[in-house]
């Protein structure tokens, strides 16, 4: 499993912190695709710290298969004052 985060400055006093997680391999409809992304959601569940981005909570979560993995986004945008 691979995590990246990233930052951006959207506008003045505005930051979109995006994180991105990609699984371990797995071909698409498989079942080994379907134990993949009940370990991810298991390690959601269990650590919520995984989904954290800037700090806070996400305001989004999407979740799809590619074909060789699955990917998981979660985004939030924060007002700085």
């Amino acid at each position: 499993m691979q995590k990246k985060i990233s930052s951006t400055r959207i506008a003045e006093g505005s930051v979109r912190h995006c994180l991105r997680i990609e699984s371990d391999p797995c071909a698409k409809g498989t079942q080994q695709s379907t134990v993949v992304l009940l370990g991810l959601l298991q390690n959601f569940a269990q650590v919520p710290d995984l989904l954290s981005c800037g700090l806070t909570t996400p305001e989004t979560i999407r979740i799809w298969q590619t074909g060789n993995g699955w990917v998981v986004e979660a985004e939030v945008i924060i007002t700085e004052h």
